[in-house]
Order: structure tokens, then sequence, then C-alpha cells
């Protein structure tokens, strides 16, 4: 192999330049009961009935869409908030995991 060739999966970007598959979950995993931050945009406006459904997360009601904000202990969390979303027949428009706050 030359100089500067990475070994490891073709085509498979490797997390932080961690290599060993353990190590990169890790390298992945928010710090121990820090969780990570979300926004899950639905389409439509929640109804108040429904926001109850959502917990602790943060609702925010815009033109056509509902984002709902919040920290998802891990990706079971995460889960369970699509899972309530579909439950409820309201159609997901997008997920986004946002940039941790500096730890403070």
């Amino acid at each position: 192999m030359g100089a500067g060739v990475m070994t490891g999966h073709p085509g498979r970007p490797h997390a932080r330049g961690v290599h060993d598959p353990e190590q990169r979950r890790l390298a992945d995993s928010p710090a121990p009961g820090r969780g990570r931050l979300y926004a899950i945009t639905v389409r439509d406006r929640v109804g108040n009935t429904l926001l109850d459904a959502f917990g602790p997360m943060q609702v925010c009601p815009g033109a056509g869409q509902t984002v709902l904000h919040g920290t998802l202990e891990d990706q079971a969390a995460l889960y369970g908030v699509l899972a309530r979303i579909q439950a409820l027949g309201l159609e997901l428009e997008e997920v986004r995991l946002l940039p941790a706050p500096p730890p403070g």
C-alpha cells in the first residue's frame, strides 16, 4: 500500500478518524446522561391535544409545520418519538441532529 492510503471498508467513512468499530461507536455516542439535541419537523400544525404526546420536547408551531426540539437520551428515545408521530398520523418532514451546546 502506498503512503496515505487508508485500509478498511471502501466507500464507508470512518467516524472522526476512528477505525475500530467499537471505538467508532463510542466516539459517536453522547456523553452519559447528556443525550443529543434534535429538531423533528412534521407537516401541519399540531393541535394542543396532541402536544402532550411529546412530553418534555419543546413544540414550535409554524406556517404549515410544527417543529419539536429536545434532547433525546439515545436512539431508542428517538425511535419512540418517531413511533408516536406515526401512530398519531402525522407526516414526518425532517429529523435533524443539532450541535450540542457547550458544556456549562
